[in-house]
C-alpha cells in the first residue's frame, strides 16, 4: 500500500479552524449536566466522540487518511472500550445482587442476621441505639 498526501495549506488552516470550533462546541456540550454525567460514567464514549470529530475534519483534507486513522483508532481503542463496558456491567451486576439480597431480607420480615431488629443485632440494647 502506498499513500501520497498533497496538502493544501489554506484548506488545512480552514479545516483546523473548523476543528477548533467543533471541539469547543463539543467541550461546551460535555460541560452541561448531561455531559458531566456522561464524562463521569462513560469517559470512553467522550473519547470516541472526539475521535469522530477529528476523523470528520481530517476527511476534508484527505478521506483516505481519515479512514486509515479512524480504522487504526478502532483497532486500538475497541479492546479498551470493551474492558470498560465489561467492568461497568460487573459493577452493575454486583449492585443488583446486593439490592436483591436486601430486598429478600426485607420480604422475610427483618434483616439477614436478627429477624426483627429487637436485640443482639449490633444496634444496642433496644435495637435503636439505646
Amino acid at each position: 500500500m502506498e499513500m501520497t498526501i498533497e496538502i493544501d495549506w489554506l484548506l488545512l488552516g480552514l479545516v483546523a479552524g473548523l476543528g477548533l470550533v467543533l471541539s469547543a462546541l463539543y467541550a461546551a456540550l460535555l460541560s452541561t449536566a448531561w455531559g458531566r454525567e456522561v464524562c463521569e460514567r462513560r469517559t470512553h464514549w467522550t473519547v470516541i466522540g472526539g475521535h469522530l470529530l477529528m476523523a470528520l475534519t481530517i476527511s476534508f483534507i484527505s478521506p483516505a487518511l481519515a479512514g486509515l486513522w479512524l480504522g487504526w483508532s478502532v483497532v486500538h481503542g475497541l479492546p479498551l472500550v470493551i474492558r470498560s463496558e465489561v467492568d461497568r456491567w460487573r459493577d452493575d451486576r454486583e449492585r443488583l445482587e446486593a439490592f436483591e439480597a436486601g430486598l429478600r431480607g426485607l420480604l422475610r420480615g427483618g434483616n439477614e442476621e436478627g429477624g426483627d431488629c429487637s436485640g443482639g443485632n449490633g444496634y444496642g440494647g433496644g435495637g435503636a441505639g439505646v
